[in-house]
C-alpha cells in the first residue's frame, strides 16, 4: 500500500495544498461522525493526487479555506465515490462549492454493474480486495488508530485509476455526454437538509406492518420523541441510546421499575439512568392512539394515477430497451412532478427543472407523447443500448 501523510498541522496542510494544486485530478473522500453523533461532524478529508496521498484531520483547528479553493477549481477533476454524500458534508461543514466532479458510483450504475460499492469496483477493476474492518469506526475519537488511518487512506488511492478505466468504457459505449450531463445535474441540485429537523410522525416507521394496540402506539410515539430529545442534548446518534426494536419491546413488555428497565437491556445504560423516570411515566400512563388518529396519505386523483401509470410504462420500457436501471431514466418522484404540472411542450418540460437538459432533449418527446396520449411514441433514437433488447415500448393506451 502506498505511503500517506497524516496532516494535523497547518504547515503540513499548506505544503500538501501547494503540491496538489498542480494535479490534473484528485481522488477525494471524507469520514464523518454521523454513525455516532446526532449532529454530523466532518472528521477527515482524504485526498490522493497522483502518487501523493494525504489524510487531513479536520478536527485539528486548521485553516482549510485554501483547500476549499482547490475543491472549487474547475481545472482540477475531483473524483468521488458516491459524490453527493461527500459534497453535502463539505458544503455543510465549510460551505464549499465543488467543481468538476467525476462520480464513480454514477458511472458504475450507467455502465450496468450489478454491485456498485467501492469495494466491488476496486475488486473488479484493480483486482484488489479492500478491508472493511473500520467501516463503522468512530472517526471523532482521538487519537485515531493506525488501522483507522490505513482504512481511510485506501478509499482514495484507486479512484484515479477507476475513473480512467470507466471513462474509457463510457466513451466506448457512447455514454460519455450522457454521463457528464447527469453528473453535473446531480451536483447542481444537491440539497443540504438541516440536521435539526425532527419528524414528529417518524415513529410510524417503527411499527411498520406489525399490529400494535392503541396503547402501544402511544408508548412508541412518546419514547420516540423522548429518544430524540436526549440524543439531541447529548449529541449522540439516536439508535445508540435505544434502538427501534428496544422501543417496540418496551411498548409490548412494559417495565414497572428501574431494575426491570435495566434487566430488559433495551437501551444504553446512560440513557436509562438519565431518562428512566420519564420512561416509566410513559409506560405507566400512555396515551392511546386509535387507527382513526393516524395520518392518512393524501388521496391521488384517479386521472393523475392513470397518467402516472402511462409514464411508468414508458419509463420502464425505455429502461428495458437500453439495459439500464429504470431510476436512471426517471424516478417516480420526477414522473409524478411531470404529471402534476402536465407540461404541453419541451420548453415547459425543461422549465420544471426536474431532469437534465440531456434528458429533456432525448426523453422529452417520449414523455410528452405518453403524457398526452398523442398516438404511438418512439423510443429515443440513437442512444447507447447496453443489451441487445430492441423491443418497442408498449402502447400506453393498453
Amino acid at each position: 500500500m502506498p505511503d500517506y501523510q497524516y496532516i494535523t498541522r497547518q504547515h503540513q496542510l499548506d505544503l500538501a495544498i501547494s503540491q496538489m494544486s498542480g494535479a490534473e485530478c484528485l481522488g477525494v473522500d471524507t469520514e464523518s461522525s454521523g454513525y455516532y453523533t446526532y449532529f454530523t461532524e466532518l472528521c477527515l478529508i482524504q485526498i490522493s493526487a497522483g502518487r501523493m496521498h494525504f489524510v487531513i484531520d479536520t478536527l485539528q483547528n486548521l485553516d482549510l479555506s485554501p483547500l476549499g479553493r482547490v475543491m472549487g477549481n474547475p481545472d482540477i477533476i475531483k473524483i468521488f465515490h458516491a459524490a453527493v454524500s461527500d459534497v453535502i458534508e463539505l458544503k455543510r461543514a465549510y460551505d464549499w462549492e465543488v467543481a468538476s466532479v467525476f462520480d464513480t458510483l454514477l458511472a458504475c450504475r450507467m455502465l450496468g454493474h450489478k454491485s456498485c460499492s467501492l469495494f466491488n469496483l476496486v475488486k473488479h477493476y484493480e483486482g484488489v480486495q479492500l478491508k472493511k474492518k473500520e467501516q463503522k469506526s468512530n472517526w471523532k475519537r482521538r487519537p485515531l488508530t493506525e488501522s483507522q488511518l490505513d482504512y481511510a487512506h485506501r478509499d482514495t488511492i484507486y479512484l484515479e485509476s477507476l475513473m480512467r478505466k470507466m471513462q474509457t468504457e463510457l466513451e466506448q459505449l457512447g455514454l460519455k455526454s450522457e454521463y457528464r450531463a447527469e453528473c453535473d445535474y446531480m451536483l447542481e441540485h444537491v440539497v443540504v437538509e438541516p440536521e435539526s429537523n425532527f419528524n414528529p410522525d417518524g415513529w410510524l416507521k417503527i411499527a411498520g406492518n406489525v399490529q400494535v394496540s392503541p396503547i402501544e402506539r402511544g408508548i412508541i410515539r412518546e419514547l420516540y420523541t423522548l429518544r430524540d430529545q436526549r440524543a439531541r442534548k447529548d449529541n449522540m446518534a439516536s439508535f445508540r441510546l435505544i434502538s427501534n426494536e428496544g422501543i417496540l419491546r418496551l411498548a409490548r413488555n412494559r417495565a414497572g421499575t428501574m431494575d426491570e428497565l435495566y434487566q430488559m437491556r433495551v437501551g444504553h445504560p446512560a440513557f436509562i439512568k438519565k431518562e428512566g423516570k420519564r420512561i416509566l411515566e410513559v409506560l405507566a400512563d400512555p396515551p392511546e392512539i386509535q387507527e382513526s388518529d393516524l395520518p392518512r396519505p393524501p388521496e391521488r386523483d384517479p386521472q393523475e394515477e392513470a397518467l402516472l401509470k402511462r409514464l411508468k410504462k414508458w419509463r420502464d420500457a425505455v429502461a428495458t430497451h437500453r439495459g439500464m436501471d429504470s431510476a436512471l431514466i426517471a424516478s417516480n418522484r420526477v414522473l409524478l412532478n411531470v404529471v402534476q404540472n402536465c407540461p404541453e411542450n419541451i420548453d415547459a418540460l425543461n422549465r420544471l427543472g426536474v431532469m437534465s437538459g440531456w434528458k429533456v432533449q432525448h426523453y422529452g418527446p417520449g414523455i410528452l407523447a405518453a403524457l398526452h396520449g398523442k398516438g404511438e411514441f418512439e423510443l429515443p433514437p440513437g442512444l447507447a443500448v447496453l443489451t441487445g433488447n430492441d423491443t418497442r415500448p408498449p402502447d400506453p393506451e393498453k
